[in-house]
């Protein structure tokens, strides 16, 4: 599988959420600390608390772009995967789009239909998994508790 950029975007009534996520085979991905924004001013909630919308549109623009510009002599993006109830928002979709095409020439396969469930299978999927194999990473037993 060749590699692939993918921007996941979480967009819930209290966060805005961006990370870069690097895509090397169909079952692994993996990301960096410095490649993850949460902004929680940026909510769907905060939309209100704006002199007018374009305001926080604008923001939610440069805070989506603000990751993968700082990527750009690196792969294009070839998907934008949502996650969050407010994801389903038009004018988000737009401003989205708008921001992402910006950026490179092809506009990225936008990966929509389980917005809601989707980060919660992917965190289930993790954890069912994480007890076998991680305990030499914090010593002992009691320190898998205490994540």
């Amino acid at each position: 599988m060749p590699r692939e950029k993918a921007l996941a975007v979480l967009y819930t009534r209290s966060v805005l959420g961006v990370s870069l996520l690097s895509i090397r085979t169909p079952y692994s991905a993996s990301e960096w600390p410095e490649d993850i924004i949460h902004d929680f001013g940026l909510g769907a909630d905060a939309r209100h608390h704006n002199p007018g919308d374009e305001y926080y549109w604008e923001a939610v623009r440069r805070r989506i772009m603000e990751i993968p510009v700082s990527y750009a002599y690196q792969l294009p993006i070839t998907k934008a995967i949502l996650l969050g109830e407010s994801t389903r928002d038009g004018y988000f979709l737009r401003v989205l789009e708008e921001a992402v095409g910006s950026h490179q020439d092809e506009m990225p396969v936008i990966v929509k239909g389980h917005e809601v469930f989707a980060a919660a299978m992917g965190a289930a999927m993790i954890a069912k998994r994480f007890p076998f194999g991680f305990e030499h990473m914090y010593g002992d037993e009691q320190g898998l508790h205490d994540l």
